[in-house]
């Protein structure tokens, strides 16, 4: 069994749950079930995890292996720091004689698929690994954070994330019932780094389709004719040069601008103009109907 406070979550690896066992009688009040049973009709195995806050997480279904018990959570609070934007939560038993290379392949697989649609997600991959190599999994690039043995002699439960600075070491708990693996406590850590802001200054030039067209317009109506009439080759690609850069410095004009490392790419010089716009027409609105009032 593993917990972590960071989202309020517990997971729990060879559950044994089946059909059979209906989820009400497993419920928690505060709690909501996740759980995913062998399905293969042979007895133990299967994954499940309570949330807390179950509003912020969604299951992903579609990541579902037939052959395989793993369960997948995509955590999305209310509001998250700049360089993670979600947490996906990843509950694994990997029983003893499984194929490693199938469970391998669909652990990098899945987590691909959801850091394709989200690039800036905080992975946590955690569970009974048993014997899985690990390799893979830490040129991912994953740390892997239990120091201890979970079981005799051995660390068969295993956290691994991308975000190791997030938490704090793990530490054991006795176990769970009559389970003879220990229970893996992971807490946040109390302030975890900041990437430091840095801004950097860059000059480009002003760049749109409209610009483009009134360049083009331009470049149409000049009368290059006294270029053939000049002395030399030379002569001509200087004036052609000083001619096509003093209309590109008329309509693109190089401008300043600061980057900050911090921002996401889709925050661009538009995007922060209209942020501009939309922050004076909601101040004016304020004022507005402060003088109504």
């Amino acid at each position: 069994m593993m917990m972590t406070n960071n989202v309020d979550i517990a997971v729990i690896t060879e559950t044994w749950l089946h059909d059979g066992i209906d989820s009400k009688i497993l419920e928690l009040s505060d709690d909501t079930l996740f759980r995913l049973d062998r399905r293969d009709g042979r007895q133990g195995g299967g994954v499940a995890v309570y949330v807390k806050h179950a509003s912020l997480c969604s299951h992903l279904s579609h990541l579902a292996h037939a052959n395989l018990e793993v369960l997948w959570l995509l955590y999305r609070p209310h509001s998250m720091p700049r360089e993670v934007t979600h947490i996906l939560i990843g509950a694994v038993y990997h029983p003893p004689k499984a194929n490693n290379a199938e469970m391998l392949e669909y652990l990098i697989n899945s987590m691909d698929e959801v850091t394709r649609t989200y690039p800036h997600t905080g992975i946590l991959l955690l569970g009974d690994f048993n014997q899985l190599p690990d390799a893979q999994l830490r040129s991912y690039p994953l740390h892997q954070l239990t120091s201890f043995a979970t079981r005799g002699n051995s660390i068969l439960d295993k956290i691994y994330t991308n975000i190791p600075s997030w938490f704090q070491t793990p530490t054991p708990l006795p176990a769970v019932s009559g389970s003879d693996h220990d229970t893996v406590y992971l807490q946040p850590a109390a302030d975890p780094p900041r990437p430091p802001k840095s801004v950097k200054v860059i000059y480009r030039r002003l760049v749109s389709p409209n610009r483009k067209a009134l360049l083009y317009n331009q470049m149409l109506r000049l009368n290059w004719t006294p270029l053939f009439h000049m002395n030399s080759c030379q002569e001509m690609v200087d004036s052609f040069y000083s001619i096509v850069t003093y209309w590109l410095d008329y309509f693109m004009p190089v401008v300043r601008k600061s980057a900050n490392n911090l921002n996401k790419p889709w925050v661009t010089a538009t995007f922060q103009h209209l942020v501009k716009q939309r922050q004076r027409a909601f101040l004016a609105s304020q004022t507005y109907l402060y003088h109504k009032l």
